[in-house]
């Protein structure tokens, strides 16, 4: 997870203590706008975004000068042999899928 998500996750999180029960909403604390009160929607697109990101990956098949290897098919990595069937990227940690 890059520092950019790391933030967004920081943000989603204060985010979701300052709207949702069981305390009234602390608008002045949220990280989101809430002078348009579209504050809720960006809140739950961010939550979708980060979700999405939790999905496992398949791996992507890696052919060149005859050698084949297998690849993260979120960051493009090279799973090492001794990795095959690994459950998660070393690199991005996404998990990988296996057919």
């Amino acid at each position: 997870m890059g520092v950019i998500d790391l933030d967004k996750r920081d943000k989603v999180i204060k985010g979701l203590e300052c709207c949702l029960p069981p305390h009234d909403p602390d608008c002045d604390l949220c990280p989101y706008d809430s002078i348009d009160l579209r504050c809720r929607a960006q809140l739950r697109d961010d939550v979708m975004a980060l979700l999405e990101t939790q999905e496992p990956v398949e791996p992507t098949l890696d052919i060149r000068h005859g050698k084949s290897m297998w690849r993260c098919g979120s960051c493009s990595t090279a799973l090492q042999p001794n990795q095959m069937h690994a459950k998660f990227c070393f690199n991005c940690g996404r998990a990988v899928k296996w057919r």
